[in-house]
């Protein structure tokens, strides 16, 4: 027999026979997942993820035709607030609403970010 009907079939053979892959969720990272990893300590890692968050919410402004308006910011965080404030705030968040763990961490991240740290409201003349 012709060695390429081998290969053939047993490409056929792996295809059909192999299990199916998992289901991918929508997101990377739930804020279970975000909770268990980071817990307890303030690993390289967490703090990268948690500062991209930060940023990414910052740097929103930057862009009028996301924010409508030039001078919109989501987060204001006051001069001195470190990154393990920052860490602290987005974890005791994830601990105190437990029920809503399952959605994406870079949106619990988000909303435990900008609670904390509100912008100033700004009078319209």
């Amino acid at each position: 027999m012709n060695p390429v009907y081998y290969l053939i079939a047993a490409t056929v053979a792996t295809v059909f026979c192999s299990p199916p892959l998992p289901a991918k969720a929508p997101f990377w990272v739930t804020g279970n997942s975000l909770l268990e990893h980071c817990d307890g300590s303030t690993k390289p890692d967490c703090l990268a993820y948690i500062i991209g968050v930060a940023d990414g919410l910052q740097a929103v402004e930057q862009f009028p035709a996301i924010t409508f308006d030039k001078r919109a910011k989501l987060i204001c965080p006051p001069t001195g607030v470190t990154l393990g404030q920052m860490h602290d705030v987005v974890l005791t968040s994830l601990r105190l609403r437990p029920n809503g763990r399952h959605f994406p961490a870079n949106l619990l991240a988000a909303a435990a970010l900008t609670d904390a740290f509100r912008c100033p409201q700004v009078r319209k003349k």
